[in-house]
């Protein structure tokens, strides 16, 4: 992978402007600036865009966050690289709106000729990462322990443990591949063995099927055995059947001379009862008419009884006539009297209506105001409640301002400041008097140094009793120092804690001040409110003045209008008139007359019901003389439908007794039908039994064609069990082949020579050939045999130590061989598309001449990549570079230029 273009946008400390990073045209590049002005940044969105990590970010668990400039909602990178001949570009956004994250990503390969991109983004975020992993041969973790140097973590492969370098080390040689297989043969093993254990199983089961084969053959054999004699058993049931039809015919000739008896029989006794049937009707009328001709002696009266009801029912009517009559005139009366009443009325009632009408009104003010007087003064019962709790606030508040009035002392602000401003002047002190007195260290330091002492002024060697003079003059301004040094520390502790003191104690004034303020408004406020409450009260009690004067007024009026209608309803005027004194008369004169008379309707109405009854038993003395002619003829009738039904009886018997001869035929008919009903069930069962057993042999016979097939799969399972057992031998030994202990760690430790020479070869050059360094894969144990490890042994002049124990600058010096090392072998590894080696920091531990001798190693190798990037900001080690990519921060951000050097 070769960086070409970067574009990046509010990245950390970039700004909201794009800015373009073309790497192309430089094969050595150094990126330089002061700290903090994003040099590892522009390196962090290399390794965000292609992985979606970074240095500050990785294990977050919102890691795009992290990577967004303070302030904006969108980050965007995107990567132009070279990776086996093909220019691709990655482009990753990070947006957050409504406090909703998004991330894109998109893949595509740009046509050199044209510069159109074609897209190779997946459908997810997932399955287009994967496609870039692909692409560059390398995740994130193998990149940051390979090619990638990352600051104050050029140790990341040598601190590892021996585990986790293997690890690293088969990413980088791309042993995965290795491992997937590894992982398809072992589940191809797994899946050759289950097969060879379900045919086993299906084999057992097909073997004891195929051992049931004679089982089967004899069960046929009972079976037809079974059927031949259930078809011997039909043919008797159809003889049995066949008899009993013959039977069965005589019988129901039995039955229809039987039936015409009993239809004769029957239709006798209908004769019979259709004969007394009129016999009873002839009977109770011949009853009837006798009944009748014996009550005839109260015909006798009957003709006096209706000239005397007659006659008082005459009267009666007559009473009536002269009822209605007095009635109808005193409804006339009646009438005549409501004329009069409605003139009289007519006349006065148009004055009453007034008077009615200005009572109501009065009535009706006096209610309105008596309502309005009681509102004022319910207002003014509240208002009064509201302005008594107000002055009680009122009293509060002023016993509060009393109490809470803060008591500030004079120039307490200014003393504050004074302090505060000294408190600094003793801080400025007491560093510049730790810095004098590390200076008269150094000084002692030089003085006293054993091998080549000299004089921290002009650097010269320095004898005996020079040295002791310094050193007495260096102690004694030490200790000066020092003792103004816990002076001023023990002062600026007394004076720390006093400004603590007033900056609470200000506190506490300002708190108060702000209550007492409160306070203050409150008491102002309150005022306001006692003040309106005082208009409202004046305002409502002269309205309850004015309405007391009306509801006093409006009282006097209901008074005088309720006297005066009053005084117009007891008006006696209609009684005195002598047209109503006269119609009063005649009314009361026509009320005696009907009293005299003593007419009752319901005597009328008895005295009729008794006439109609004489009037019926008139008409039935008629219909008795018309039906005495019949009488003589009914007897006659009745005699002969006696003779008649004596003769049909008689006939009756005679059928009876030829009916007798057919007692047994019911025996005859029951037996027939219960051994047809056996016949019956017997052939059912027959049927069953016969269905079932022919069902049973087609199966068993369908069953015994199976065993042939059944017989051909078992030989066909033994053979499929041998090629799954040679299946499952053969993947077994490709995935113990493919395993980490199999050819993955043959081609670890294939690799181990090569990394061994190129890190020593640099390792020589950093340190004069001074140090050596070696890589063990195999561990001997103390029980014996030995262990896979990945364990780094370093050799110096001292002898062999270990890595742990190595200085800063040393283990930097080891930690650079082995990751450029390894950094070579992936540029020379086919199918690792990996040229680009980025170096960021770490050289601060060095000293000038493993400065120089990093650089040289770095020139040295310039050749194995086509792009070296590296991070610096000492300008012994920059200058050193044809380019530099210089960084600023500035206020919309930070910005690249490029300075090529002469």
């Amino acid at each position: 992978m070769i960086p070409l273009k970067l574009h990046l946008k509010n990245f950390v400390s970039y700004g909201s402007t794009v800015q373009t990073i073309n790497f192309e045209p430089y094969q050595l590049i150094c990126l330089s600036g002061k700290n903090g002005h994003g040099k590892s940044a522009l390196l962090d969105a290399l390794t965000w865009v292609m992985w979606g990590q970074a240095r500050k970010t990785s294990g977050m668990n919102k890691a795009d966050e992290a990577v967004l400039r303070l302030g904006q909602t969108h980050v965007m990178v995107s990567l132009d690289f070279l990776c086996n001949n093909q220019i691709y570009r990655i482009r990753r956004e990070y947006s957050v709106l409504a406090h909703k994250a998004q991330t894109d990503l998109e893949l595509g390969i740009i046509d050199p000729g044209t510069g159109l991109l074609r897209a190779l983004t997946d459908k997810t975020i997932r399955a287009t990462q994967d496609k870039i992993n692909t692409v560059l041969g390398l995740d994130y973790e193998a990149f940051v322990n390979s090619a990638f140097l990352r600051q104050g973590q050029s140790n990341e492969f040598s601190k590892k443990s021996p585990k986790d370098r293997k690890e690293i080390l088969a990413a980088i040689l791309q042993l995965d591949q290795y491992e997937k297989i590894k992982k398809r043969a072992a589940e191809k093993s797994r899946e050759a063995n289950i097969q060879k254990e379900q045919l086993e199983l299906s084999k057992i089961k097909l073997a004891q099927d195929i051992a049931q084969k004679t089982v089967v053959q004899e069960y046929l054999r009972e079976i037809n055995s079974q059927l031949r004699e259930l078809v011997i058993q039909e043919e008797n049931s159809a003889q049995t059947r066949t008899e009993l039809k013959e039977k069965q015919i005589k019988v129901h000739e039995i039955k229809r001379l039987r039936d015409m008896l009993i239809f004769k029989g029957a239709h006798l006794d209908q004769q019979v009862s259709d004969q007394l049937t009129v016999f009873t009707q002839e009977s109770k009328k011949w009853r009837s008419i006798l009944y009748k001709q014996q009550k005839a002696h109260a015909f006798l009266t009957l003709e006096s009884d209706k000239q005397a009801l007659e006659k008082s029912l005459q009267e009666a009517q007559a009473k009536a006539r002269e009822y209605f009559s007095l009635k109808d005139e005193y409804l006339s009366a009646k009438e005549q009297e409501a004329q009069i009443i409605k003139k009289h009325q007519a006349q006065y009632s148009h004055k009453l209506d007034e008077i009615k009408c200005a009572h109501n009104k009065a009535q009706l003010a006096y209610t309105i105001g008596m309502q309005q007087l009681a509102e004022h003064k319910s207002r003014v019962s509240q208002f009064t409640h509201e302005l008594q709790k107000y002055m009680r606030e009122l009293d509060h508040a002023h016993e509060l301002i009393k109490t809470q009035k803060p008591v500030i002392p004079e120039k307490f602000d200014t003393q504050l400041d004074k302090r505060k401003a000294f408190y600094h002047h003793l801080q400025i002190l007491e560093t510049r008097l730790e810095t004098e007195l590390k200076s008269i260290r150094d000084k002692s330091q030089m003085v006293i140094r054993v091998d080549n002492p000299q004089c921290f002024l002009c650097e010269q060697d320095l004898s005996h009793e020079h040295k002791k003079e310094l050193l007495t003059k260096l102690d004694i301004q030490e200790k000066v120092l020092r003792h103004q040094s816990l002076r001023a520390h023990k002062t600026l502790n007394q004076l720390k804690h006093i400004i603590r003191e007033q900056i609470t104690q200000a506190e506490q004034f300002k708190k108060q001040i702000e209550e007492y303020q409160k306070i203050a408004v409150r008491i102002e406020e309150t005022h306001k409110h006692i003040a309106k409450i005082k208009n409202e009260i004046s305002e409502i009690n002269g309205r309850i003045t004015d309405h007391e004067k009306q509801v006093f007024d409006f009282e006097l009026h209901v008074k005088q209008t309720a006297e005066e209608l009053a005084t117009h309803e007891r008006s006696n005027a209609l009684e005195q008139l002598d047209e109503f004194k006269q119609v009063k008369s005649k009314l009361v004169q026509i009320q005696q007359t009907v009293t005299q008379l003593n007419y009752k309707q319901q005597d009328e109405l008895e005295l009729q019901k008794k006439l109609q009854a004489l009037l019926e038993l008139a008409e039935q003395q008629k219909e008795l003389s018309t039906e005495l002619v019949g009488q003589e003829e009914r007897k006659k009738k009745m005699a002969n439908i006696v003779g008649q039904v004596k003769a049909l009886r008689q006939e009756k018997k005679v059928l009876e007794l030829e009916l007798s001869q057919f007692s047994s035929y019911q025996e005859q008919v029951d037996e027939l039908a219960q051994l047809e009903q056996q016949l019956t069930q017997k052939v059912i069962v027959l049927n069953q039994t016969k269905e079932s057993y022919i069902l049973k042999k087609g199966a068993l016979e369908q069953e015994y064609k199976m065993f042939e097939s059944k017989e051909k799969e078992y030989q066909a399972h033994i053979t499929q069990i041998q090629t799954c057992s040679l299946e499952y031998e053969e993947y077994q030994a490709v995935a113990s082949a493919l395993s980490k202990d199999g050819v993955q760690a043959l081609l670890i430790e294939d690799v181990i020579p090569e990394i061994e020479q190129e890190a020593n070869k640099i390792l020589a050059r950093l340190t004069d050939n001074q140090a050596h360094l070696s890589i063990e894969s195999l561990r001997d144990l103390r029980s014996g045999g030995t262990k896979e490890t990945l364990d780094i042994k370093i050799s110096d002049a001292i002898g062999i130590r270990p890595y742990e124990l190595f200085s800063g600058g040393e283990a930097f010096r080891i930690d650079f061989a082995l990751r450029i090392a390894i950094s070579k072998l992936l540029a020379r590894r086919a199918g690792t598309a990996l040229q680009t080696l980025i170096i960021d920091e770490g050289f601060g531990s060095q000293d000038d001449e493993g400065l120089s001798n990093i650089m040289d190693a770095i020139h040295k190798i310039q050749e194995d990549f086509a792009k070296i990037i590296v991070v610096s900001h000492l300008p012994s080690l920059k200058d050193q570079f044809p380019v530099h990519f210089n960084i600023h921060k500035g206020p919309d951000g930070s910005t690249v230029k490029v300075i090529e050097c002469s």
